[in-house]
């Protein structure tokens, strides 16, 4: 632990390397791992996302806009390795399914295996 003095008795407690059980990173392979952790300045995207569409981040998530609402933009700051894709709601699984491990990364190849061993999605609405 790095111990980081904020003044008027408070203290900070930095704990880098700890590893957090049940999290992603846990489920990723060291080459997965490199991919997500940026090595130089994350360069921000946004895209517009309606009803019925969503943004893959690489094969790991999904996000979308539930609901019949107005377009929503989303600016995603991750590692510039982490591909994103925009697309249908209804096409997503279907993508994620043949293209993980390939244009979607992380997961590294084999897709299909990988995306298996990481497990499914979960909705947090």
């Amino acid at each position: 632990f790095i111990e980081v003095d904020i003044g008027d008795g408070q203290k900070l407690y930095d704990t880098p390397g700890l590893l957090v059980p049940g999290t992603l990173t846990q489920k990723l392979t060291p080459a997965e791992l490199k991919m997500v952790v940026p090595r130089k300045q994350v360069e921000p995207i946004t895209f517009r996302v309606a009803s019925g569409k969503c943004v893959l981040v690489g094969g790991l998530a999904r996000i979308e806009v539930v609901g019949d609402t107005k377009p929503f933009l989303f600016t995603f700051f991750v590692s510039n390795e982490i591909k994103l894709h925009p697309t249908d709601v209804a096409k997503a699984d279907d993508f994620v399914a043949n293209h993980a491990g390939e244009m979607l990364t992380p997961p590294l190849a084999p897709g299909p295996e990988r995306m298996e061993q990481i497990g499914e999605f979960e909705s947090h609405t």
